[in-house]
């Protein structure tokens, strides 16, 4: 079999070993036609979907694993809603007056949309709604986090300030002098979720077609050719939905976004002691750290970890050994867990560290950079592309239309990023230690 028809298998990652089943789905190995084809199957592309056969477009949708497969199906699960870096403020400040407020307000009722989907199409996923835990991890981080909480409690978020031992209580951790606790917050089964939204399309009336990796895309005439070694789709319109894996199939969007390494551990299901004193509410926790740390525990009682990274594979240990002696330095009642998974993916981080709506030719949508928001801003961007190739007016999107901008040196992007996550991780521990 060639390296070209190799099947591409989900990494062996907690979520892949404890997700419902896939959906059926196979390679495209034929000529069919659509009103949609998008490429791309995680939840960009999945919610976009579901979104256009229910409103009765033919609609096709590809991928070069199966639903999931990409980031989509290795993140943390953590449903988490506002934007990750910028205040309303500052959002408003780079995208203007009147996009700014509609982008920071999709944020902050991104997570509803997503906890409703699951209620609406009875996906089996393992929600938990019981909110998000972010810490500031040094005086500074401290006094940022606090100016950001007042402006999103000024458009509406409901944002509790936690103070030791409130914080320490929720936590199970005393690491942290300060957080807030953002009620709309939860988690689910990231992997599950994403089958399920896979069904729900399917029944709505979409074709899925796995283990197709789409080498060709151009427009003949007025319809748009999307091709794979064994297949091909004729669509009126194409949905890009690639996100951290996007490659050169149209020029210039791979290099619009630089690909992070987001990796995790998870143990195995804990004694119910020890589980019972980590996050006793069941919420998710991240902190303010450049290299973020974050954590949940699973609806089978493991606990996971994840940062930054410089791979997404096992192979490489000093990851993920990083990652394990945090947890015990974070959760000390940890002692010695038995560390039963290790997995990454890539998040997609834009030169504006905002989610990115394009349109660079007639009839050709792509969505894409969450920066680690990945299951909210994803699904909702998905969403907002099937209105838009439905025929909304783009002045009238929650989010811009924009044109493609590459990063600078953009081919360098391996070597800058080890170099600058070295250098965060740096300045996050010197401030850490300083307190």
């Amino acid at each position: 079999m060639s390296l070209e028809h190799a099947k591409v298998d989900l990494p062996h990652s907690l979520w892949a070993a404890t997700a419902e089943p896939a959906v059926e789905s196979n390679p495209l190995k034929s000529q069919i036609d659509c009103d949609v084809a998008i490429v791309g199957c995680g939840f960009t592309g999945l919610r976009a979907g579901l979104a256009l056969a229910e409103a009765g477009q033919a609609v096709v949708l590809l991928d070069s694993g199966e639903p999931g497969w990409g980031a989509s199906g290795r993140n943390g699960g953590s449903v988490n809603p506002l934007l990750p870096f910028h205040s309303p403020e500052q959002t408003s400040r780079l995208i203007g007056p009147v996009f700014g407020p509609r982008l920071s307000r999709l944020s902050l009722t991104s997570a509803d949309e997503i906890f409703d989907l699951i209620d609406k199409f009875k996906i089996n996923c393992h929600p938990v709604r019981t909110g998000w835990i972010r810490t500031a991890h040094c005086r500074s981080a401290r006094r940022l986090f606090e100016a950001q909480c007042r402006q999103w409690t000024d458009i509406g978020a409901e944002i509790e300030i936690l103070e030791k031992p409130e914080l320490d209580s929720m936590l199970g951790s005393t690491a942290f002098a300060m957080g807030a606790i953002i009620p709309r917050g939860g988690n689910i089964q990231p992997l599950s979720f994403a089958r399920g939204l896979a069904q729900a399309a399917i029944e709505a009336g979409a074709q899925i077609y796995s283990q197709t990796r789409i080498v060709d895309l151009y427009k003949e005439k007025s319809e748009w050719l999307v091709k794979s070694s064994q297949g091909m789709v004729k669509a009126q319109k194409v949905i890009l939905g690639t996100n951290g894996y996007t490659d050169n199939l149209f020029p210039g969007l791979a290099q619009s976004v630089v690909p992070v390494i987001s990796v995790q551990v998870a143990t195995k299901p804990l004694a119910d002691d020890i589980g019972a004193a980590i996050l006793p509410g069941g919420q998710t926790f991240s902190d303010t750290r450049r290299t973020i740390f974050y954590g949940r525990r699973d609806h089978m009682g493991r606990f996971l970890l994840g940062s930054h990274g410089t791979t997404e594979t096992s192979d490489d240990h000093r990851d993920f050994d990083r990652i394990k002696q945090e947890a015990k330095r974070l959760f000390p009642q940890l002692a010695e867990p038995d560390w039963e998974f290790q997995w990454g993916g890539r998040i997609a981080v834009t030169q504006n560290h905002l989610p990115h709506l394009h349109e660079p030719a007639e009839n050709l949508y792509a969505g894409l950079g969450y920066q680690g928001r990945g299951i909210a801003m994803a699904t909702v961007m998905g969403r907002i592309l099937a209105e838009r190739a439905l025929g909304k007016p783009a002045e009238e999107l929650e989010i811009p239309s924009t044109a493609i901008s590459a990063y600078p040196f953009h081919r360098f992007h391996r070597t800058g990023v080890k170099l600058v996550t070295s250098w965060l991780k740096f300045r996050d521990e010197v401030e850490r230690l300083l307190g």
